[in-house]
Order: structure tokens, then C-alpha cells, then sequence
């Protein structure tokens, strides 16, 4: 039994099989690029300027939250003079700034949620797999 990269393909790629016919056919120009799952090619202005505020907000929080944390790791670095002492401390800081970053994503993706009409954040969920017979 011989198995080909391209029947292989969409079991590895996450994308349905479709002949290239079909998607010619059936797709428009936008759909055809390899667009994440929560943007829709055909979004609304408004869905469009929430969605790059999003984008926005989670790298410019994202930052800050990398700088200031950053900077007072630092300055505990220096004070604490015993080395288990300073492991202890710093991979708490480290925890916690990933919880904090964690809750940070999840509050933008919530106001985000929010401030978008019901219907479209109806086509948002992850697409769906149709895997072809080997």
C-alpha cells in the first residue's frame, strides 16, 4: 500500500479536502487565502474595527505586562542575595505572570464578545474537518 503526500496532507494540515474545482467555484478570492478561522473573509466594517482593536489591545497590553514584569523581576534579582531564595521567588513571578497574561487574553476576547452582535460571532468557531478516505 502506497500512500502519497497529498492524501496525507489534510489529515496533518487541519483544512477540508476539497478539489481544487470546488473551491474555484465556490469560494471567493478573499476565502481562498489561508485566513485564521476567527476573521471572516466577508467581515463588516464594524467586526473589522473590533477585531483589529483586539489585536491591538492583546499585543499593547501583552507588552506592558512583559515590561513591567520584567522590570520588577529584575529588581527582586538584585535584592535577594541567596540563590534557592531568588529560584523560589522568580518562578513564582514567573507563574503568576502567566496567569496574568493568561486572564489578560481572556478579558480582551470577553470584551471583545461583548461588543460584537450575536450574529457575527456565529461563524467564529473553528471550521469543520472532512478527512478523506485513504
Amino acid at each position: 500500500m502506497r500512500l502519497s503526500v497529498a492524501k496525507l496532507l489534510p489529515y496533518f494540515s487541519g483544512l477540508p479536502a476539497e478539489s481544487p474545482a470546488e473551491n474555484e467555484e465556490t469560494r471567493s478570492r478573499g476565502e481562498r487565502f489561508a485566513i485564521p478561522f476567527s476573521f471572516k473573509p466577508q467581515l463588516s466594517f464594524w467586526e473589522g474595527v473590533v477585531g483589529a482593536a483586539g489585536a491591538f489591545l492583546r499585543v499593547l497590553l501583552g507588552c506592558i505586562l512583559f515590561a513591567v514584569w520584567g522590570a520588577y523581576s529584575l529588581m527582586f534579582w538584585g535584592t535577594i542575595r541567596s540563590v534557592w531564595l531568588r529560584i523560589g521567588v522568580l518562578s513564582s513571578l514567573l507563574i503568576a505572570f502567566l496567569l496574568f497574561q493568561a486572564l489578560t487574553m481572556l478579558a480582551i476576547a470577553a470584551v471583545m464578545r461583548s461588543v460584537l452582535p450575536r450574529r457575527s460571532r456565529a461563524g467564529t468557531t473553528t471550521p469543520s474537518r472532512n478527512y478523506p478516505a485513504l
